[in-house]
């Protein structure tokens, strides 16, 4: 019985202890905070998603005894409504050795200790063949001693969240076999040592196979012990995570010879020195204090990606690198002309919430670059009126994320090689325009352009580099920018886009809230055999039906109508040509009365049909949904004055519908009473308002 996603579901039925041959149950993501009374007679179960121990029923987990099956992986939740251990030895969870996974979750809103809490945990010590455990918001004082025992030598992962008031950490490292160790949210950890590697008497090197190892969350956290055995203590480490521990100052383990993937962000008081790591390919260090001044990374001979804040303790850069992320730098200029000298190999590089305050000397930015992100940083005009002028033979990607505020247009360069280009938020550009080289920009592909308030152009040159803006060009883009598939335009009241034509090959065209960009049949989209997903949302004002006679191509599959204010109607002579149409979707069109008053039936290929929050349609009888033949899903939400779906039965092809919100409709639709009931009685998955028929 698969329940998973029913998110209104509170309560499974009475008399399930009937399903004696039931095997299976599944009730992620639903609302049930308890297990039936009868729940034990399931003797045949073998998976079981979830087990809620209910409030006021703290008895109910003895139940899980009697499942003696149980098998894969089991959550036991709502633990804190167990107030007694005798209560968590009843469950038995120690004989369930066919369980690879358990998660033992308390309420995470419980702030208080756990009243017997350590005992309760002790009494829920599963078999030793599991092999992933998680301990979520236990809300006891000390870990139970079964925690690290070598007995468990199958666990591979292990994950401690929310321990808030355990002040040690269980003793973990002479688990044989484990992989993974992820910690977080420990309040009461102020320090970790020797109990963290296990007996001090067993001569053996803490967690051999461990691979894996995350600290994150730990307010009190200010010293670490490290083991100083002979070969360290994480031989095999190749992922290091250490992250908000803001009190924590030192020592680090210093031998991970395996090491590939290093990140230490908001640790402000670390102050140990990095050792040197030849295999870490990746490292971030954001908000740590001074350790980036300390780093050798001479010593780091594999490095390829680093993420840093504060750049300015940055003396060079690895030889080797290829990925650069800066945060939060003021005047990164200085530093990273510095560290560009040392390296001739980067290709990816990210600068976030920075400031510039001159422009780049030595040649600016390298022309081994793939991919330019720049997120949130000021005065971004001394950086790009110089690199927008620059050859960079090999740049694929350019993403730039407001804020300028001089700058009002751009002109790009000979990206001959640029595929994606993002531009949003630049209140002040008023116009865009891309220079065409003789051979055509070929390669560029995706083009997003949004809240960019005051843009009113976009020009694409022709063939003709020299020629102006297309805005006052007589020719036409169809070849200059053959390669151009996707185009979406966001939040731009002021744009008026050219009526000399898209982009040929074009085959998503998203238009979202630019009130000056409403469909026009002068704009040519019939003829653009490519264009295969079509979305207009918001602004258009005063357009009152849509989509006019020869406006959209006929090889159209995909069309989204949304937030058209003024929308009363679709038209059906624009809609007549659209055979191949596959999906078409109309949501907050708030004045909308009619879908089509003469019918969908031209459109023989449609398979989903969407239609939400139209608050003035009462009736889709026109529309003849029944001559729909290749309808397979009907989704109706938020029409609350639709008081009728159809006047004969639904196609056969209709496998899913939903009714939601709807109150009218919802009452037509009612099971076997309502008035529609005899028409949609056929479609095996009906929703109406969370309720599955």
């Amino acid at each position: 019985m698969i329940l998973s996603g029913c998110f209104s579901l509170i309560e499974l039925p009475v008399g399930m202890g009937k399903l004696i041959n039931l095997r299976h149950l599944d009730i992620t993501d639903t609302k049930v905070t308890k297990m039936p009374a009868d729940i034990g007679q399931l003797k045949s179960l073998q998976t079981l998603s979830t087990f809620m121990v209910g409030q006021g029923d703290r008895s109910s987990i003895g139940k899980l005894r009697e499942l003696p099956y149980i098998s894969g992986k089991l959550q036991i939740a709502g633990l804190q409504n167990v107030l007694g251990f005798r209560d968590a030895l009843e469950a038995n969870l120690k004989d369930k050795r066919y369980l690879d996974e358990l998660l033992l979750q308390w309420n995470h809103s419980t702030d208080g200790v756990l009243q017997h809490g350590t005992d309760i945990l002790n009494k829920l010590q599963p078999h030793t063949n599991l092999k992933r455990l998680s301990i979520n918001c236990f809300g006891g004082t000390r870990f139970p001693v079964w925690l690290g025992d070598l007995s468990f030598f199958n666990i591979v992962t292990l994950h401690l969240y929310k321990c808030k008031h355990c002040p040690f950490l269980p003793p973990l490292g002479q688990l044989p076999s484990l992989q993974v160790l992820d910690i977080r949210g420990m309040n009461g950890v102020e320090r970790v040592g020797s109990e963290f590697y296990g007996n001090d008497y067993l001569p053996a090197k803490p967690f051999t196979s461990l691979e894996t190892l995350r600290f994150e969350d730990l307010p009190e956290w200010k010293e670490w012990l490290s083991f100083r055995g002979e070969g360290g203590e994480f031989p095999r480490l190749q992922e290091f995570y250490i992250k908000n521990c803001p009190k924590l100052t030192g020592d680090l383990p210093i031998q991970l010879p395996s090491l590939i993937k290093l990140e230490i962000e908001g640790c402000n008081q670390l102050l140990v020195s990095l050792p040197r790591f030849p295999a870490v390919r990746k490292l971030k260090m954001l908000k740590c204090g001074n350790v980036l001044s300390q780093i050798q990374y001479s010593g780091f001979t594999s490095l390829e990606s680093l993420v840093v804040s504060d750049i300015s303790q940055l003396k060079e850069l690895p030889p080797g690198l290829r990925w650069l992320s800066i945060n939060n730098c003021e005047s990164v200029e200085s530093p990273l002309e510095r560290m560009l000298q040392s390296n001739t190999h980067l290709q990816y590089l990210e600068i976030k919430h920075c400031s510039f305050s001159r422009f780049l000397q030595r040649g600016g930015l390298p022309t081994t670059l793939k991919s330019l992100s720049i997120y949130n940083s000021k005065k971004l005009e001394f950086l790009l009126r110089e690199f927008l002028k620059c050859h960079h033979p090999f740049l694929e990607r350019l993403s730039i994320h407001g804020t300028c505020n001089s700058l009002s247009s751009f002109s790009f360069g000979f990206f001959p090689r640029l595929t994606h280009l993002e531009i949003s938020d630049l209140e002040r550009l008023e116009s865009l325009s891309i220079t065409i080289p003789e051979a055509g920009l070929t390669s560029l592909q995706w083009m997003f352009i949004r809240g960019c308030t005051n843009l009113v152009s976009i020009g694409l040159p022709a063939l003709d580099s020299s020629c102006p803006l297309l805005a006052s060009s007589q020719q036409s883009v169809g070849h200059a920018l053959s390669s151009l598939q996707t185009l979406t335009l966001h939040d731009c009241p002021e744009l008026l886009f050219p009526r000399e034509g898209f982009p040929s090959n074009l085959r998503s065209l998203e238009i979202h809230n630019c009130n000056k960009l409403s469909p026009q049949e002068d704009w040519g989209l019939q003829r653009y055999s490519s264009l295969t997903h079509f979305r207009i949302s918001g602004g258009c004002e005063g357009l009152e039906t849509f989509p006019k006679d020869c406006l959209l191509p006929s090889n159209l599959t995909s069309l989204q109508i949304s937030r058209l204010p003024d929308l009363k109607s679709l038209d059906n002579n624009g809609l007549k040509h659209l055979a191949l149409l596959e999906n078409l979707w109309v949501d907050w069109c708030p004045k909308l009365q009619f879908l089509a008053e003469q019918g969908f039936e031209h459109l023989t290929s449609l398979k989903e049909l969407r239609i939400s929050d139209c608050a003035s349609l009462q009736s889709l009888t026109q529309v003849g949904l029944q001559h729909l033949n290749c309808l397979r899903r009907l989704c109706i939400s938020g029409c609350h004055k639709l008081q009728c779906l159809t006047e004969e039965r639904l196609p056969a092809s209709l496998s899913f519908l939903e009714v939601r919100y709807c109150p009218l409709l919802k009452r037509r639709c009612k099971f076997r009473e309502g008035q529609d009931w005899h028409c949609i009685s056929h479609i095996p998955c009906i929703v109406i308002d969370d309720q599955a028929f």
